[in-house]
């Protein structure tokens, strides 16, 4: 749906660009309030309330005349998109007695099959609506959304305590993962394309199939981790996970055709697929019934990477080009390894 807002309002690159970034301002928003407001009500209106903002942003999207009301809207998609992704996971870390993060993994399944789903349904509704109709259908979907959870059972609230939890490195130390880990899905999603395009000569319809063999990857590690190797022990889930970047990373960078550019973006979704769900698991499990206010912190720090490693990537793509992409995911590699490694001395 991009070229459609594209052409509807005459944007270029960098008014795309900028868009995207309304949009991951509301979800840093949105994060930020789900912890408090989990923390002073509860859940039970949360998702609801989140449903409701993405009928009101989609509908107002669908009706935008302007680029300005279009930023708008996206930032009001991203305050609900923060809430829903928040809300979600603390809510089945708080059901979930045991198994934390293999619960966490079978829910990020769902957000895997959205990635490869969402877009394909898009393109095959655009033949028979408009962008604008295709937007309104998504309204009404989530409306349908919001009335459902009103009548989903939800845990209580329960107070996360004197705020003793905020002085725990391994609180700190999951967010800095988490940050540099969002910021390399950002690179990878928001910028591969460009780098496979423009290194290795490959067609941009080549190019969309990584992306989708990305999300593929992706997926399948969280369908993994949720089932296959739940008895695996988290801490061994995240070093193959970690080793599984650098393999990718590299064939994106060796080329030499479709093969081993897909099976790097694979390798490298499937190292990215266990990220989150192990951490945040592990953080659940640390602080049992008390994710709203835990999890609305380190989803914080985790998009604010997702928004600044966006836009760095963008400085280094004008100033040195996009031969570089590499040497950045394997600085942000780099790093996650050390406060990785510095996990797996705390994990038991």
């Amino acid at each position: 749906m991009a070229l459609d807002l594209r052409l509807a309002f005459a944007l270029g690159e960098a008014e795309m660009r900028a868009l995207s970034r309304w949009l991951l301002l509301g979800m840093l928003v949105g994060t930020l309030l789900m912890g408090p407001a989990s923390e002073r009500w509860g859940y039970r209106w949360l998702p609801g309330l989140a449903a409701a903002g993405f009928f009101a942003g989609f509908r107002g999207m669908a009706a935008a005349e302007s680029a300005a009301a279009l930023a708008c809207w996206l930032f009001c998609i991203g305050v609900s998109g923060g809430m829903m992704n928040g809300a979600a996971n603390a809510v089945v870390a708080d059901i979930s007695v045991r198994e934390k993060g293999v619960r966490l993994s079978l829910m990020g399944v769902f957000f895997g099959l959205g990635m490869l789903a969402i877009p394909q349904v898009v393109a095959d509704l655009k033949p028979l609506l408009t962008w604008r109709g295709v937007l309104r259908w998504m309204a009404w979907l989530a409306f349908g959304l919001a009335w459902l959870f009103v009548w989903i059972r939800f845990p209580a609230r329960r107070p996360s305590g004197e705020g003793r939890w905020l002085r725990d490195p391994a609180v700190w130390l999951t967010g800095g993962f988490l940050f540099l880990q969002a910021g390399f899905e950002t690179v990878l999603y928001n910028w591969s394309m460009m780098y496979v395009m423009a290194g290795h000569g490959m067609k941009e319809r080549d190019a969309l199939y990584g992306l989708t063999l990305y999300a593929a990857g992706f997926t399948v590690m969280r369908m993994l981790a949720g089932s296959v190797f739940r008895s695996v022990p988290a801490r061994q889930l995240l070093a193959v996970s970690m080793l599984l970047l650098p393999a990718g990373i590299l064939l994106l960078k060796v080329g030499g055709g479709f093969l081993p550019v897909g099976m790097g973006m694979i390798l490298m979704g499937g190292g990215l697929g266990g990220g989150f769900p192990i951490m945040l698991g592990w953080l659940g499990e640390r602080y049992p019934g008390r994710s709203g206010m835990v999890f609305g912190v380190v989803l914080s720090v985790a998009v604010t990477g997702r928004l600044l490693v966006d836009i760095w990537m963008d400085w280094v793509v004008r100033e040195l080009g996009i031969q570089f992409l590499t040497t950045v995911a394997l600085s942000g590699w780099m790093w996650m390894l050390v406060l990785g490694g510095a996990m797996l001395r705390r994990m038991h």
